[in-house]
């Protein structure tokens, strides 16, 4: 009988120290997540601020596509953990597609942004998400292809409406022109996905959609 409760009291107290070094673990592990809630944070804003402000340093589609390569290598990573939203494979190949396209054109006056809120969760070992709101604001042609935090497009695709001449929702029917500069200022909501590698926080997935738009046909002498 005391072997029994010999051997049931050794059990019992490994038990209870696996269950004390498990509890210092995720203790731990979520002080040292808490500190790097700013790093992430940081990481967001320096991205979003970065990528428009490429968008008006060269007209030129080679420089560009150097551009936005160096951009994507420097913030992706190629794992990703998320069904849905960009990857950095995915832009990529629409990077290349679209500035291989007989129509490509890189045309922006100006681009911003900026982070409305960010709400940082940690979704399991090394990898974090991040529900975010942030808002961009660009000048340039209908067709001009943007570089946005989450993907590669037209300008028109903020607000496609504005352009369609002829539609029952254009809101200027007959001033489209590829020739003409137009300001998009729009609210973008979405959830980023980051996996931590090699001492940084890096992009996995970009999941966003604009929320709200508007588009301003800009005078010639705003030009």
């Amino acid at each position: 009988m005391k072997k029994f409760l010999k051997k049931t009291n050794r059990g019992i107290i490994l038990s209870a120290i696996c269950l004390v070094i498990l509890v210092i673990y995720v203790s731990v592990d979520y002080i040292t997540f808490s500190t790097q809630k700013d790093t992430i944070r940081q990481t967001t804003e320096n991205y979003i601020n970065d990528v428009l402000k490429t968008n008006s340093e060269s007209v030129d589609l080679n420089k560009h596509r150097e551009l936005i390569t160096d951009m994507l290598n420097n913030y992706w990573t190629d794992k990703h953990y998320s069904s849905s939203g960009s990857t950095i494979s995915g832009m990529k190949a629409t990077l290349d597609s679209t500035l291989d396209s007989d129509n490509s054109l890189f045309d922006i006056k100006d681009a911003s942004g900026s982070v409305q809120s960010v709400k940082i969760s940690k979704a399991g070992p090394k990898i974090a998400s991040a529900n975010i709101k942030y808002t961009v604001d660009i000048v340039g042609k209908e067709t001009s292809t943007v570089f946005t935090p989450g993907t590669i497009c037209t300008l028109s695709d903020y607000n496609n409406d504005y352009y369609d001449d002829g539609s029952e929702d254009s809101q200027d029917s007959n001033n489209a022109s590829t020739n003409d500069y137009y300001k998009v200022n729009c609210t973008c909501e979405g959830t980023i996905y980051y996996t931590y590698e090699s001492g940084k926080w890096k992009i996995s997935t970009w999941d966003s959609y604009v929320t709200d738009s508007n588009c301003t046909k800009l005078d010639d002498k705003e030009d």
